[in-house]
């Protein structure tokens, strides 16, 4: 079964590259399999997100070639298991982002200098003074704008310059406003109608101040500026649920454009650098809101991977330990989003980061929660298999079959008090404990088979041979003799590694 949140190819990865060995070094290996997927499901969501913009690209070509581009990404992490470059990896998702969004960016400047292309030649052929000339009226507005966008968008679609191409776009969304102002006589009554075209051109001739023509200018890009505005945070945040700063900042700017409606010409200029100054403040003010909102949804995006995770966790249903810390960090998550919802994406998204923190020892308990009862019962089988304490051949053994049998003690009182990492090592060191009292039990019989061998040897030493003979080979059997002491004394204070040599080095010698 696939890891949780990876693929299958993923997970066999992991195992076959990053396998917890049964003796040694397994904590290290332990966390490097855990950051390795945690790692993994971060990738995924990035890589999963991605992969469906691609899927919204209409040239089949272009989605062939970037969806070959996005399963590299996967190939860089794991070119070397010793060193997995998820680093790479992800410079390899934005490589491959920013070219889709590039194309997409290419297709929707297309698709909407196309639609003004034609709006334009409908607007020459019926209004010729508004689409390309009014002269001293704001009509001019207009095609300057739009030769603005022919300028820009050629540049971006031939050197493939995304900052130009954002640059067309924007205007073209000014340029729609416009136009559909101009459609709309009396809806900004910052434009000149084409009626009124003759009485402005009359009245600057007759002397005009040019400072009431920039005034009315300035009021009329204010104008379309701030509607283009409404419709921005209406997108971002729907049109209900613009945060209530931005709405009072945009219905102030509003109340100022209204008061210049039929202010005298006098006060025109204060009013139009009052009105801007309004729509900068606001402007600028919902710039950060937007940028803290979208903050916020790449950081939830993040933590709802390792989230649905949690909520799909085997132990997710254990009343006594893991859901107790799945509730923690629900309650955590659910106060962060709250923030969110009421337009606190600041100190929304820094408390999601300290959330995501706590999922992830959160997750790291569930994990040892679900391995403690598997390990549990394979170290209960372990030590089963371990002879009676009363078939120990020394006490050192007897006492070391307690020992390993204590572990297993400490391993469940841990767990009862949720140190669940420090159960799992102390059941993790019960297999090298067992392994040390097989070996030890088994050179403590072997030694003892081989001391009854020796006194059989001496008896039949002294009941079979003369004094001659023993008096030939008196040297090796004293030798033999003190062998044997020395290999008792070792045995008695405990068989270690050395002593149990010595041992052996007796027993050869007794065989002899």
């Amino acid at each position: 079964m696939p890891i949780e949140g990876l693929t299958k190819q993923q997970s066999d990865f992991i195992e076959r590259f990053l396998k917890v060995p049964m003796i040694g070094k397994r904590k290290k290996m332990k966390e490097r399999r855990r950051e390795a997927a945690e790692q993994f499901r971060l990738f995924n969501a990035e890589h999963d997100l991605i992969r469906e913009e691609i899927a919204s690209v209409e040239d089949a070509a272009v989605r062939s070639i970037l969806l070959g581009q996005l399963a590299v990404a996967e190939t860089i992490i794991e070119k070397d298991p010793d060193n997995l470059d998820f680093e790479g990896g992800h410079r390899q998702l934005e490589d491959v982002q920013a070219a889709m969004l590039l194309h997409i960016r290419k297709e929707d400047a297309e698709r909407a200098h196309h639609q003004l292309e034609t709006a334009m030649g409908r607007m020459d052929k019926d209004n010729p003074l508004v689409a390309k000339d009014g002269g001293a009226d704001g009509q001019s507005d207009i095609a300057l704008t739009w030769a603005y966008i022919e300028e820009k968008f050629a540049a971006g679609m031939a050197s493939n310059d995304p900052k130009a191409l954002d640059d067309a776009l924007r205007a073209m969304g000014r340029l729609e406003v416009m136009m559909r102002n101009a459609d709309k006589a009396g809806q900004n009554p910052f434009e000149a109608r084409l009626a009124e075209v003759g009485d402005a051109r009359a009245a600057a001739e007759e002397g005009l101040d040019p400072r009431l023509q920039d005034a009315r200018r300035k009021l009329s890009d204010t104008f379309n500026q701030l509607a283009a505005l409404r419709e921005k945070l209406a997108a971002q945040f729907g049109e209900d649920k613009v945060p209530l700063a931005l709405r009072i900042g945009v219905t102030t700017t509003q109340k100022k454009l209204d008061a210049a409606v039929n202010a005298a010409p006098a006060k025109l200029p204060d009013l139009a650098d009052d009105a801007e100054a309004g729509y900068i403040e606001v402007q600028r003010d919902a710039e950060k809101m937007i940028a803290a909102s979208q903050a916020w949804v790449r950081d939830h995006e993040t933590f709802l991977v390792r989230y649905a995770v949690m909520q799909a966790h085997p132990k997710k249903g254990d009343t006594e330990f893991v859901k107790p810390e799945f509730d923690k960090i629900t309650s955590a998550y659910l106060a962060a989003k709250a923030k969110a919802d009421a337009h606190d994406y600041l100190e929304a998204s820094q408390d999601i980061a300290v959330v995501r923190n706590d999922l992830k020892d959160a997750l790291d308990f569930a994990d040892d929660c679900a391995s403690y009862e598997a390990v549990l019962t394979e170290r209960e089988a372990l030590l089963a298999t371990l002879p009676a304490p009363a078939k120990y051949p020394l006490d050192k053994l007897r006492e070391d079959h307690q020992a390993a049998h204590k572990l297993l003690d400490d391993a469940k009182d841990a767990r009862r008090e949720k140190r669940m990492s420090g159960a799992m090592t102390l059941l993790n060191q019960i297999p090298a404990a067992v392994a040390e009292i097989i070996e030890l039990n088994q050179m403590a019989s072997e030694f003892a088979r081989f001391k009854r061998r020796w006194a059989r040897r001496q008896e039949e030493f002294e009941d079979n041979y003369d004094d001659d003979v023993k008096a030939l080979i008196s040297k090796d059997v004293e030798y033999c003799q003190k062998a044997g002491e020395a290999a008792q004394a070792d045995a008695d204070r405990g068989p270690t590694r050395a002593r149990r040599a010595r041992c052996a080095r007796f027993m050869a010698t007794s065989v002899a």
